[in-house]
């Protein structure tokens, strides 16, 4: 009741009566001292318990006028000081924050107090909303002048443990703001009594120690969304004089009367800021200016202008110059940026040209400012790219006839479309800045055009920014970074005639002083695959310039050797960057990674994969594209997609496409056009752009569907996408005609890539002669042998390679500069078909004159060397089989084996490529077997298994027909024996009956390895000679028959259960025959 009485809206209190005359003493709940207290009129209160009361002490502390006359103030109605004194409510610890408060609170000279402190809810967590109509803001002529007391009577929080203001700053969690206060209060009071009468350079230290404490507190306490720790940060900041204030002080005062709702002090803040302060950086003014510009108030924006602009305060000198770094610094999210800059957009286009009616020159300063400050700010260094908003911008300036789009903001917006990759429309940018200031250019932006240019691999762009650097840049010449740019741009497409020039001449103007400047040139001859040249390179940045190979150095000469497959030279390499006391980076790991991924060594790439995350890096999206390009290598398509959907959620510093791409682009290439659009729908749901290559995915698996006309409109759509185009995508079209015979499709694309402006490159026109040779060959269908000469086409083939070409970086073959032997293999592969040995040898010769007369020649491939073994042993020339065969196992051995081991294991094939060369040596054992050298075979069998390569069956098979050729039965029954019959049992009715009804179920699958009936039926009929003989009486036949029973039952069983032996026999002895004859014709070559 008491309390009621003595103080509104308390909800608990005092003694209470309940029913049956029983008594009981109602404490006060624990949240009313905490919460509650907020609701007194804390100014009154204060009037009250140290006005005369129960306090006592507090009599002296405000003048006798206070608690007899309060003043009335305009905003808000002040209850009258003098009423009950109610000490005896309060616990002394809500007592004590009372009494500090009430001297806290600050003073009018007019003996009020001060407004905003007292007749609100202070814990309110509901900001105060601005009016929704303006009303006249009263301009204030000074703020009060608030003295703290010496002795600050509050009481430690419960639950505080910090020792001192220090241990709270560095412990405390955000939320315990009585802590705060009280740790602020103590280290203030000791900073008081410990303030010396004159200045020194110890007080010039403590006026900063004291400028840095009240910025720590109030950003602590402006984390609250509660009145009281807002006004609280006022007290503290207003019990200094303003002379002591730092620029962080006026932006938070200004930012509490904003959110107290007082802009007349937050203006009166502003103004003292730019009359007193000048070296505070206009503080308070950013956070005013966007707080009323979000709410719409454009009266108290433009006030804030004018006191930005000097015009308030009698000045002559413009600030406008100062607007574009104050108003905008540090707009957060993407959503107040829109935001923000839609209001001002909005609000400009509302005011009058300086030629309309209503022209205001005031508020069109303010519109041409605001607007370019968001201009400004859009462009900041390393700010996202807003295109549309940028352009926006952009364009509102320009279409403004007498605002002025200054040189500065031309610069300003050249840099950050530099920075953020927008190199189209930055080189589009330049080329108008550069009509309207032509001299004196900033050589800074001019290096940035040329980095956009590079990118966009105009190389006559980058040639005529040249050409102004030396005529109108401030500085008339290039720099160390202009002719760096230009370096890696020409290193980049392989160009080391242009590197090495621009080299020569940097270095008459600049004497090296890095290997940056020298890794160039090695990255040129990387990327044509000219590894030794790499080596010389490298080798004169130490022996002839005397600088020490730096990291990347190391790196681009360990790619050099990765790039050409030298695994061995890799790994001794990043040995010696290990000598040298050089730590790879993440660049070095991914080029192993990589090295091993091209081979399909998925243990390998594994292994450096955990290393990089062990080593401390994070993996980025070039790391995970090699992993992946490791199983797709290894044709372990479902590590492949489990690995993307790993990724699928990962955010990456660039884009993950690059990954996707190589996984679809694996099932692209086996016709899984299924799983090609489940994986790009994926994509699509993660959010994961589609990018020049995707599209060529789909162009792909069109194309290998069948799906031409989808193939056409998808390349159209590719076009039409802003993408540039290039040779690779109609080489992918041409590919698919030719797959379907349909050769006049093929050279009309080709024809539409030469109109479009491209130019042909070695894949275009390998797929142009493949068709090309199929198309003459039809005029041959029933002529074979040297009558068939396709005339046409080696002439296109001698044209491509008499003809000077650019460099093809897209060229298969790992030197980029050399002919490629892919150019030869479709005529040759024709010739063969059509039993034309001598011309196919001749297209053969021609490969090797021309790799011969180039500086870095290409070696016949994989597919070249079998393809030269057919036609060799078509032709009856033994010598040349063994000859191609040796050259295909040794470039095999080379491509296929693993990373040499510093153990004493010796380097084997990866399981990847166990079967790769199995049919080149079928080849080679029929060719022997013709001649009967066994011993080449035995020897070449074994070289291979030891080398890791597994036989097929095919090999099997051939091998014992081979040894039954050569007389050598028993062996060759042997062979069968270990090799063809472990799965006889599965095998013995298909051998014994030739009716599918009779052999068990139909579509049954055999095993992998089994005897062909053919080499059953070989063996089977020397078994029947054999025993022909043994009738006669011969005992060696005897004896090897009952050899062969013995050591082979399972080859005896399936020879001896064949259907019909008699005739097979005879069939086998016609076809030794024929196979002697056609070994007999010898060949001829022209």
């Amino acid at each position: 009741m008491l309390e009621r009485v003595a103080v509104h809206r308390l909800e608990s209190g005092g003694l209470r009566f309940f029913r049956g005359g029983r008594s009981q003493r109602r404490m006060l709940h624990s949240a009313f001292w905490v919460h509650g207290a907020a609701e007194l009129d804390l100014a009154a209160a204060a009037a009250s318990l140290f006005g005369g009361g129960c306090g006592g002490a507090g009599e002296d502390r405000l003048p006798p006028e206070i608690s007899t006359a309060p003043q009335p103030h305009a905003r808000t109605s002040w209850r009258r000081a003098a009423f009950a004194q109610l000490d005896f409510l309060y616990p002394p610890g809500a007592l004590s924050f009372l009494r500090h408060l009430g001297s806290a609170i600050p003073r009018r000279k007019n003996g009020g107090l001060f407004p905003f402190i007292a007749g609100k809810r202070e814990y309110s967590s509901t900001t105060q909303t601005p009016p929704t109509e303006y009303e006249e803001i009263e301009e204030i002529t000074e703020l009060p002048e608030l003295a703290c007391p010496d002795d600050i009577d509050i009481r430690r929080p419960d639950g505080d443990d910090y020792h001192k203001f220090q241990d709270f700053t560095m412990r405390a969690p955000p939320g315990q703001y009585e802590s705060a206060w009280y740790h602020y209060c103590q280290k203030w009071r000791a900073t008081m009594m410990d303030t010396p009468s004159a200045p020194t350079k110890s007080s010039e230290k403590k006026l900063h120690d004291e400028q840095m404490t009240r910025r720590i507190v109030a950003k602590y306490m402006l984390k609250s969304v509660h009145r009281l720790e807002w006004n609280r940060v006022v007290s503290m900041i207003l019990s200094v004089h303003p002379l002591k204030w730092a620029e962080w002080d006026y932006e938070n005062l200004v930012i509490c009367f904003l959110r107290l709702g007082h802009p007349a002090e937050a203006l009166y803040v502003l103004k003292k800021n730019v009359t007193l302060h000048p070296t505070s950086r206009d503080a308070g003014f950013e956070v005013f200016i966007k707080h009323y510009v979000m709410a719409g108030r454009w009266d108290l924006v433009k006030r804030a202008y004018q006191l930005l602009r000097g015009t308030d305060i009698g000045r002559t000198a413009d600030r406008r110059r100062h607007l574009n770094s104050t108003i905008l610094p540090s707009i957060g999210d993407k959503g107040t940026i829109f935001a923000f800059i839609g209001k001002v957009m909005g609000w400009a286009s509302t005011v009058p040209d300086r030629d309309a009616a209503g022209f205001n020159r005031l508020d069109d300063h303010l519109a041409e400012d605001l607007v370019k400050a968001c201009l400004s700010y859009i462009t900041r260094p390393h700010a996202p790219w807003y295109g549309g908003l940028w352009e926006e911008v952009f364009q509102f300036i320009e279409n403004r006839p007498r605002w002025l789009n200054t040189r500065n903001a031309w610069e300003r917006s050249l840099k950050y479309l530099a920075a953020s990759r927008q190199d189209a429309l930055a080189t589009y940018r330049y080329s108008q800045y550069r009509l309207r200031y032509l001299q004196h250019m900033d050589l800074d932006i001019m290096n940035r055009i040329v980095r956009c240019y590079a990118r966009l691999q105009d190389f006559k762009g980058m040639q005529m920014i040249f050409d102004d650097i030396i005529c109108f840049s401030d500085q008339l010449k290039p720099n160390r970074e202009s002719y760096s740019i230009l370096m890696a741009a020409a290193a980049r497409r392989g160009d080391s005639k242009a590197v090495r020039e621009i080299l020569l001449k940097s270095l008459e103007e600049f004497p090296p002083r890095h290997p940056q400047e020298l890794n160039h040139i090695m990255q040129a001859h990387v990327e044509r695959g000219e590894l030794s040249e790499v080596i010389i390179w490298f080798n004169r940045i130490s022996e002839e310039y005397k600088l020490k190979p730096d990291v990347i150095s190391y790196n681009t000469l360990i790619n050099g050797h990765a790039k050409v497959g030298d695994l061995d030279g890799a790994a001794r390499r990043v040995q010696e960057m290990l000598d040298v006391g050089l730590k790879p980076d993440l660049t070095t790991y991914n080029i192993i990674l990589k090295m091993f991924a091209s081979r399909g060594d998925v243990a390998g790439a594994e292994n450096i994969f955990d290393s990089i995350v062990q080593s401390g890096f994070e993996l980025d999206t070039y790391s995970y594209q090699a992993l992946a390009a490791a199983y797709v290598e290894a044709k372990d398509l479902l590590k492949a997609d489990t690995l993307l959907a790993h990724i699928a959620d990962h955010s990456f510093d660039k884009s993950p496409t690059p990954i996707w791409n190589t996984v679809i682009s694996a099932h692209a290439a086996r016709g899984e056009e299924h799983k090609v659009t489940e994986l790009l729908k994926v994509m699509a749901e993660k959010g994961v752009p589609f990018d020049y290559y995707t599209y060529g995915i789909v162009l792909h698996s069109l194309c290998t569907a069948g799906k031409m006309e989808a193939a056409e409109s998808t390349l159209e759509y590719i076009k039409d996408s802003g993408f540039h185009l290039s040779s690779d995508k109609y080489a992918i079209l041409m590919v698919g005609y030719t797959r379907l015979g349909d050769f006049r499709k093929v050279w009309e694309t080709f024809q539409k890539m030469l109109q479009s402006g491209l130019e042909a490159d070695f894949n275009t026109l390998a797929v142009l002669l493949k068709s090309y040779a199929h198309s003459e060959a039809e005029d041959f269908l029933e002529v074979e042998g040297n009558m068939v000469h396709l005339v046409s086409t080696e002439k296109m083939l001698d044209q491509i390679i008499t003809e000077e070409r650019e460099l093809d970086l897209n060229s298969f073959d790992a030197v980029k500069t050399a002919t490629p032997p892919w150019l030869f293999t479709p005529l040759i592969n024709v010739y063969w078909k059509k039993s034309a040995w001598d011309r196919a040898i001749a297209i053969f010769n021609k490969f090797l004159r021309t790799s011969e007369a180039e500086t870095f020649g290409a070696s016949p491939n994989l597919q070249m060397f079998k393809t030269m073994m057919q036609v060799y042993r078509g032709g009856g020339d033994v010598d040349g089989v063994r000859s191609m065969w040796q050259g295909l196992r040794n470039t095999a051995l080379y491509l296929h084996r693993s990373v040499a081991n510093k153990g004493t294991m010796p380097q084997r094939v990866l399981e990847t490529y166990h079967g790769d060369i199995c049919g080149a040596l079928s080849i080679f054992i029929r060719a022997m077997a013709e001649i009967q050298d066994i011993e080449a075979i035995d020897a070449e069998i074994e070289s291979v298994q030891t080398a890791g390569y597994q036989l097929d069956n095919v090999n099997w098979n051939d091998y014992v027909q081979a040894l039954v050729l050569a007389g050598k039965l028993t062996q060759a029954a042997q062979i069968c024996e270990r090799q063809l019959m472990k799965q006889w049992n599965e095998l013995r009715l298909y051998f014994f009956y030739s009716d599918p009804s009779v052999r068990g179920e139909e579509g049954k699958v055999l095993p992998e390895i089994r005897p062909f009936i053919r080499t059953i039926e070989a063996i089977g009929t020397e078994l029947k000679r054999l025993d022909e003989l043994r009738k006669r009486g011969d005992v060696g036949a005897k004896a090897a028959l009952v050899e062969i029973f013995r050591e082979a039952p399972a080859t005896w069983e399936a020879c001896d259960g064949l259907e019909s032996m008699e005739s097979r026999a005879s069939k086998e002895m016609m076809f030794r025959l024929q196979k002697t004859r056609q070994r007999e014709q010898p060949i001829k070559y022209y």
